[in-house]
């Protein structure tokens, strides 16, 4: 694992220096292939060589935004409905000397999904997702904003929940308790909400302290103001009259600004 590990680190720098272009590697008839039989039979090195050169083939973006942190994005595509999905490749290196630049080895590789709303939400909705899937294919994960969750179910929900606000909130009404934790955010909320946009989504989480009963998500947006507005949303899995998926109704909504934002 570690051979292939620094295989692959050695490939994406390699690409990274090179410039990476989105969406053509698909067309190109001298991409990368493996059989099972193969895999089975090839010297480990040259194995790692394979796998890692598949997977620089199918990645559409990088992100190089630190010294000691690379993000390789695979091509995204379908989930849970309304969603695009991709997997990133995180690979974070470990300083060797006083001076970053001057050299650094492969300290840690980690898979994570990212998440993006480009359709309706609802689990139990009916549209042909056959454009959908076409979006995803052209997205590039970093330079598109898609955000983290801890699955695309609760992906899903964070989805459903904002634009389902928001049009209540546009309708001047919102049907659940709305608190705030900064007292002066109360005179802007229902603004604040009515403008809210699923492409503002930074991360999704759940949240510990919740009810068996209850389902209970936190979800953290861009603010206008270069600070992150924080919804903590305590409802229920509700199902419509016939339908099989129940998908998160507020109850109560704690609204918050937090400034400056999270850590990378």
């Amino acid at each position: 694992m570690r051979s292939l590990a620094a295989t692959i680190a050695s490939l994406t720098i390699a690409v990274i220096a090179s410039g990476l272009s989105a969406g053509a590697s698909a067309a190109e008839p001298s991409e990368p292939s493996l059989t099972i039989q193969e895999a089975r039979q090839l010297a480990d090195a040259e194995l790692s060589g394979r796998l890692a050169a598949m997977l620089v083939q199918k990645s559409v973006d990088v992100d190089r935004t630190t010294l000691s942190y690379i993000g390789l994005a695979l091509r995204p595509s379908t989930g849970w409905r309304g969603l695009c999905e991709a997997q990133i490749i995180q690979f974070e290196f470990q300083d060797e000397s006083e001076h970053p630049k001057s050299g650094q080895t492969l300290k840690s590789l980690r898979e994570t999904t990212r998440y993006k709303i480009r359709a309706n939400p609802d689990q139990n909705a009916t549209e042909d997702e056959t454009q959908l899937a076409k979006r995803c294919a052209e997205d590039q994960p970093f330079k598109d904003a898609y955000f983290t969750a801890p699955d695309g179910r609760t992906a899903q929900n964070a989805g459903f929940v904002v634009l389902t606000v928001r049009a209540q909130a546009r309708a001047g009404h919102l049907p659940f308790t709305l608190s705030c934790i900064q007292r002066d955010l109360c005179k802007t909320a229902l603004s604040r909400i009515a403008a809210s946009s699923t492409d503002r989504i930074v991360m999704v989480s759940g949240v510990e302290q919740c009810r068996s009963e209850q389902a209970c998500i936190e979800i953290m947006f861009f603010g206008n103001d270069l600070c992150y507005e924080i919804w903590s949303v305590t409802g229920r899995y509700v199902a419509p009259p016939g339908k099989e998926w129940g998908m998160i109704v507020p109850k109560r909504i704690s609204f918050k600004a937090e400034c400056p934002g999270p850590p990378h």
